[in-house]
């Protein structure tokens, strides 16, 4: 049903492809997306109607639709974002419960081939300046 939504939505003549930012509220990929495929449906809409996007994540779940994520690269613009926090489990564990381990994110983030789309990390001020920053 989403992605009929989604279709009559983006197939409408006055929708003139404005690039769509996916992740800015909430994590598109949230546990829920494992069983429910909305972002990966959603992600097959935008193909088919050649719509450019941009999805900021926590999570390493977006490997799972490289697939989907290639093809719409070849029709339309896409960058692939990680946020990571730290590389400091233990603060990792205090600030980011629930998420995939940064070190899961970096390894994600290698998956992605970076010549098909653009792909990145957002890395707080303080994360860069840490000690375990800089050995990495």
């Amino acid at each position: 049903m989403r992605q009929r939504c989604c279709g009559r939505e983006l197939g409408h003549p006055r929708w003139k492809r404005e690039f769509i930012a996916l992740g800015t509220a909430c994590d598109p990929y949230d546990p829920a997306e494992r069983q429910y495929l909305l972002t990966r449906r959603i992600f097959q809409a935008l193909r088919d109607f050649a719509s450019p996007v941009g999805i900021t994540t926590k999570s390493n779940l977006v490997t799972r639709d490289i697939d989907v994520i290639r093809e719409l690269s070849e029709v339309a613009a896409v960058s692939v974002n990680f946020s990571i926090s730290t590389l400091e489990e233990e603060t990792w564990r205090r600030i980011e419960p629930g998420t995939p381990k940064p070190i899961k994110r970096l390894k994600a983030m290698e998956q992605l081939p970076g010549r098909a789309y653009a792909r990145g990390s957002f890395w707080p001020r303080s994360c860069r300046a840490s000690p375990t920053a800089r050995k990495t």
